[in-house]
């Protein structure tokens, strides 16, 4: 089977957590930094980015409201790794090439700015067979809207 097309490119791991703290403290004793947190108010929730020299980035993400996005994920848990996160240069035409090659991809949240990523569109998507899937999108942006006058 062939590799990914369109340079997709590993980008980081995401955890959830139910509080941050002993995630933080676990990565920062391996040598991680850990940025301060963000608030991305598209997604509802919190995240530190959490990165390390020669080991994967980590986005720790957690939400401060008693209910919102990752209650389903962290249903009978207080942490799990729950996505994979894909750099790609088209989301779209990474789409249509798991497509292509026979995977089920379905739309989970669609292409939104991301707070955490000085604004680069994520989304998310669940891959039959393998689980959710985030794409960033570095080279493209979602511009607002523009009302004519």
């Amino acid at each position: 089977m062939k590799a990914l097309p369109l340079n997709c490119r590993f980008h980081h791991l995401g955890l959830a957590v139910k509080s941050a703290d002993k995630a933080v403290k676990l990565l920062q004793l391996q040598g991680y930094s850990v940025d301060q947190p963000v608030f991305d108010p598209l997604q509802g929730v919190h995240l530190f980015w959490c990165a390390h020299a020669s080991m994967p980035a980590v986005e720790i993400i957690y939400q401060t409201a008693d209910r919102g996005p990752l209650d389903s994920v962290l249903s009978g848990k207080n942490e799990l790794i729950y996505h994979l996160c894909y750099s790609v240069d088209n989301t779209d035409a990474a789409i249509e090439s798991l497509t292509a090659a026979g995977l089920r991809v379905i739309c989970v949240s669609p292409e939104k700015p991301a707070t955490l990523f000085a604004g680069q569109n994520v989304s998310f998507h669940y891959v039959g067979g393998f689980g959710l899937i985030e794409f960033v999108s570095p080279g493209r942006q979602v511009q607002p809207a523009t009302v004519s006058p």
